[in-house]
């Protein structure tokens, strides 16, 4: 299983696949990815972007799942079915894969998610921070990180428990 971003919409070629958050703009030129699905095929996907600096393209192969941030907007995109994808936050800012690799934790300005290998939101923790929300690293089943909260204008250490969000 394979990704690229492309730098913008082929010119020729089968129609590109178009990912919303739920208001399809497919006239607009998004974040522009190639990616192989679990039969080979290898369709280009044209994400609608978000309200973030932040874009990355991964690949979760035992989720069978492809992480997509589009300047913010993140998607989750089955690699056996193009069309069946999730959505979540619209400013992400970073993501984390357990060591297990059974969680996929996703960062915002403000909050922090964790996905599971279905596509499914297990937690959010809202308003951890402010002006961004970090993870770190995994210690146990402790999420460790740093969050920006603002007044008074700095960053702060969390610890939060990886099976629900709450404190640790």
């Amino acid at each position: 299983m394979s990704a690229e971003v492309l730098p913008g919409l082929p010119a020729s070629g089968e129609a590109p696949e178009h990912y919303h958050r739920g208001h399809p703009t497919p006239w607009t030129e998004g974040y522009v990815v190639r990616f192989q699905l679990a039969d080979g095929s290898r369709p280009v996907g044209n994400f609608q972007a978000g309200d973030s600096y932040f874009s990355a393209t991964d690949t979760w192969p035992e989720a069978e799942r492809l992480i997509v941030v589009a300047r913010g907007a993140f998607y989750l995109v089955s690699l056996v079915d193009a069309m069946s994808y999730v959505f979540g936050p619209n400013t992400a800012t970073g993501y984390l894969l357990t060591e297990r690799r059974d969680l996929l934790l996703v960062a915002d300005y403000t909050d922090l998610s964790a996905y599971e290998p279905t596509g499914t939101l297990r937690w959010c923790r809202q308003l951890l921070g402010i002006d961004g929300v970090v993870p770190t690293e995994i210690d146990a089943d402790v999420v460790l990180g740093r969050a920006c909260s603002d007044p008074p204008d700095g960053w702060f250490h969390f610890r939060v428990r990886l099976s629900d969000g709450a404190d640790a």
